[in-house]
């Protein structure tokens, strides 16, 4: 593609993976209820130190998507635009340090192409634009490994200080593994290039260390000093410590998780991986590059790592994705056929075509009943623009497949900025109105209530945010007003709904 073309579709991948609809699909559960529930008690408590969630001191995660939300609302409101800014900004960072490093160390046509990738692929942009810390962890990962390698390459103090700063950065957004991966996968790389003293050089530089230090401790001594023991319990023992050797809230999978979820996190570039696979045995790519064996390091780390953990999740993959979507880049000018590079977005966009008849068809024996009740009314969310969109997605990727005279990159372009467009442009609102909207509207609805409220048989802390009410999770009682589902008003007496959507209530008990 011409250098002339590459912000301008840069900047559509961007807006359109990252930005597009932030503002109007309702938060999701639990994650984003969860981070935004506890940033806006931040304001009633007073208190921006230590995050809360409906009363109860939150560990998850540390402070500094708290802070960067508080910053953005405190601009633009207490609504999800704000709320979502702050990913969605760090997303494009997370873009733009990918093309800057590759203009660095290759050329502006494997930039654009990496950069490109990961702002279209499937994982990237759900992930890109959550009100949670991951878009922002992995910006500073980002920055910390390219750091690493530009280290190598240049001997430079000024790299160890950079990596030394984007590591405490994000540590004090997400905690150990922000320096857990860079540390792991840098000495692995300085180790295979026979460069291991040249790694303890850097990992013990005094300045680098004290910047680190001056970043991330702060926070964790007050935090420690205000929550005691508690906060090490929580933070540290069991979502770190505790989600790596066991399973937490059900998360488990087999050893092949990541497996299938790389391939599928790429979309709509699977078929590129293996050709990147198959370029390791044409040309031994690893042992004659090393920019390839470093991004092949941190990938294979990362997928390796993760997959001996006791809770996996498909997100955590983001913290090897970027070295997968360069090496994916470096072999695209390698792909011959086209038909098998654009097959993988033909395939989503036939399944998806054919998605409201296959609800047709099953939404009987679609179990449990509550999600059944949920999606009773999924007709109203397919209109003309669903099967219009899908139909040109389809013609294009058939047309992008046997026309003559094209290279797989210039159909690629096209086929990709259709996927994404229709992905988080038609896909995610839908998803987002039958899963919460619901929720939503009955947290409208509760905040022209009198309380107090509770959550009985749901887990759904945006319910939170809508109503402006702390919400505690368990069994309600007489007078009080319960967010509940139509299957569980057996189980206590209370009057008639003040709200009834999709199987989603409000009742006050009696």
């Amino acid at each position: 593609m011409s250098q002339r073309y590459h912000w301008p579709v840069l900047a559509l991948a961007i807006f359109v993976g990252f930005f597009l609809h932030i503002w109007s699909i309702p938060l999701f559960d639990l994650d984003e209820g969860a981070f935004t529930q506890s940033t806006r008690e931040m304001f009633l408590r007073g208190d921006f130190i230590s995050p809360y969630l409906n009363g109860v001191p939150r560990f998850d995660k540390p402070i500094l998507i708290y802070w960067m939300q508080v910053a953005s609302v405190s601009l633009l409101g207490f609504n999800e635009f704000a709320l979502r800014l702050p990913s969605a900004l760090a997303a494009t960072g997370w873009v733009l340090l990918v093309y800057g490093f590759m203009v660095r160390v290759s050329d502006r046509q494997s930039a654009f192409w990496a950069a490109f990738i990961v702002a279209t692929s499937l994982q990237v942009t759900i992930v890109g634009k959550a009100a949670i810390a991951d878009a922002m962890l992995i910006m500073f990962m980002v920055a910390t490994l390219f750091s690493i390698y530009l280290y190598y390459l240049e001997r430079q103090q000024r790299w160890v200080i950079a990596a030394f700063m984007t590591m405490g950065l994000g540590f004090l957004t997400k905690g150990p593994v922000a320096v857990i991966i860079p540390a792991a996968v840098s000495f692995l790389f300085f180790l295979v290039q026979g460069q291991w003293r040249l790694w303890l050089k850097a990992v013990l530089n005094p300045w680098g260390i004290a910047l680190f230090l001056l970043i991330a401790l702060p926070w964790y001594i007050v935090q420690y000093l205000r929550e005691g023991q508690a906060f090490i319990d929580g933070f540290f023992l069991r979502h770190n410590v505790q989600r790596f050797s066991e399973p937490i809230h059900g998360h488990a999978g087999a050893w092949w998780f990541y497996g299938l979820t790389s391939v599928l996190a790429i979309l709509p570039f699977s078929a590129l991986l293996f050709l990147a696979l198959s370029r390791i045995k044409q040309e031994v790519w690893v042992l004659q590059d090393p920019l390839a064996r470093f991004m092949w390091i941190w990938f294979l780390f990362v997928l390796v790592f993760f997959s001996f953990s006791g809770t996996k999740l498909p997100h955590y993959l983001n913290y090897g994705l970027t070295a997968l979507m360069i090496l994916l880049a470096l072999a695209l000018p390698y792909a011959r056929r086209r038909i098998w590079y654009v097959l993988p977005a033909l395939l989503v966009f036939i399944a998806l075509l054919l998605l409201p008849l296959l609800l047709a068809t099953s939404l009987d024996q679609i179990r449990p009943a509550h999600v059944q009740t949920l999606l009773s009314d999924y007709q109203a969310w397919f209109g003309w623009s669903w099967y219009g969109f899908l139909v040109l997605a389809i013609l294009l990727s058939l047309a992008g497949a046997v026309l003559r005279g094209l290279k797989p990159g210039t159909v690629l372009v096209p086929v990709a900025l259709a996927f994404t467009l229709i992905i988080n442009g038609q896909l995610l609102p839908i998803i987002g109105g039958i899963q919460q909207g619901p929720i939503r509207a009955a947290g409208q609805v509760a905040a022209e209530l009198d309380g107090p409220f509770v959550m009985y048989g749901l887990n759904t802390p945006s319910f939170s945010v809508y109503s402006g009410h702390i919400v505690e999770r368990r069994q309600p009682r007489a007078g009080e007003v319960a967010l509940t589902r139509s299957d569980l008003l057996e189980r206590f007496e209370h009057e008639p709904p003040l709200f009834d959507q999709n199987g989603i209530v409000l009742v006050r008990a009696k």
